[in-house]
């Protein structure tokens, strides 16, 4: 097995330094070469293509259900004006930027449309606690408390609606990535389903937990970007090279902004298949060299952390975390809670084990990787 594995990682970022012919002919990437080579026939993976698609038609966020939460923001948006009428509710995370599934959390974060500069955590608690009484005052609404947390935060049921939130304050950055994972959910068809399935993957082999130091969503998210930008051709580029016009906009104009209302996109000329695509996200990502580099979905590559001047990485106990994954704005490591190396093993071993069952399965199936693939309809 371990003969098996280093001949087909040699196409490969290496997991090993001593991997032979790796191939630098990409130097916005490890060494590697086509992350498809010697895998299951492509007539195999237009099978896992199809249930792929149909995976993401049954578990999609439906346009209905989000108007519903809309609907739903924009009762607790007036009830917030109450108390702070200068404050405007923005939808975050995965119900807003593409990739939200009909059980996603509902996210919102409060803006003070006329000042953005941050509050201190005192007077952030202190916000909430009025909002509170405010929310249940309205009679409408339940299950209300404030969680001291990392970032405090309310949370509320629309009891009429039977839909929870999280509810922050000043989460700006939030606003931002969410509109950014937006615009490269927009650049491509393939890119929602392959974060939607990753992201359904990590969270059935219990990945998704950056609370107990491992990949948090966002994270994955950033990594399937990562390597949808290093594909030949790519099958999206860098925003922040492309769109930075857009990415830097002011906050108010990103306010829960439908697919309608975006800008136009880079148009890739990428023809590979969803399937090609998921089996070689996990091969590359099973020979990925995460303690030696750095994701930069800004820069569309993989920086070796040894090149870095960004003290993220390379100073402080964040240059111990073993996956280093950039964040786009604030240049801050998103994966730096991943800190022992029991979870970081735990986590490659993942990756290297679905590679394993697509690659080594004549007829590759979503089922390989632990999903339940939907009956396709008649």
């Amino acid at each position: 097995m371990a003969l098996v594995r280093a001949l087909r990682g040699s196409f490969f970022c290496p997991v090993a330094r001593h991997s032979v012919c790796c191939f630098h002919d990409n130097a916005t990437r490890p060494p590697g070469s086509n992350p498809l080579s010697s895998s299951p026939s492509t007539s195999s993976k237009d099978k896992l293509t199809d249930e792929i698609s149909r995976y993401v038609y049954h578990h999609r966020q439906s346009d209905s259900f989000f108007q519903h939460k809309y609907e739903a923001v924009m009762a607790l948006e007036e009830v917030a004006r109450r108390y702070r009428d200068e404050y405007a509710a923005f939808i975050t995370g995965s119900s807003m930027n593409g990739v939200g599934t009909n059980t996603s959390d509902t996210d919102i974060t409060l803006i003070n449309r006329d000042n953005q500069a941050a509050l201190s955590r005192s007077e952030v608690i202190n916000f909430l606690e009025n909002l509170k009484t405010y929310y249940e005052e309205a009679g409408n609404y339940g299950e209300i408390n404030i969680i001291h947390g990392k970032v405090p935060l309310l949370t509320v049921r629309d009891m009429e609606r039977d839909i929870p939130f999280d509810v922050t304050l000043d989460g700006s950055s939030a606003v931002r990535n969410t509109y950014m994972l937006q615009l490269y959910s927009a650049c491509d068809y393939r890119v929602v389903p392959l974060i939607m399935v990753v992201k359904d993957w990590a969270k059935k082999r219990g990945i998704k937990a950056a609370h107990q130091g491992l990949l948090s969503s966002y994270g994955i998210s950033l990594m399937v970007l990562h390597y949808l930008q290093v594909q030949q051709p790519w099958v999206v580029p860098s925003l922040h090279k492309t769109m930075k016009q857009h990415l830097y906009l002011d906050i108010m104009e990103m306010q829960n902004r439908r697919e309608h209302d975006l800008p136009e996109t880079p148009t890739s000329n990428n023809t590979t298949s969803l399937g090609e695509l998921l089996c070689g996200f996990f091969r590359y990502y099973a020979a990925f060299q995460f303690e030696d580099y750095i994701i930069q979905v800004a820069e569309a590559r993989a920086l070796h952390s040894q090149e870095t001047i960004n003290p993220a990485f390379s100073s402080g106990s964040l240059k111990k975390s073993f996956v280093k994954i950039e964040e786009p704005f604030s240049k801050s490591n998103v994966s730096h809670s991943i800190l022992k190396r029991g979870h970081f093993m735990r986590l490659r071993t993942e990756f290297v084990v679905a590679d394993d069952a697509l690659f080594y399965d004549s007829n590759p199936s979503l089922s390989c990787i632990g999903l339940d693939v939907p009956k396709a309809e008649d």
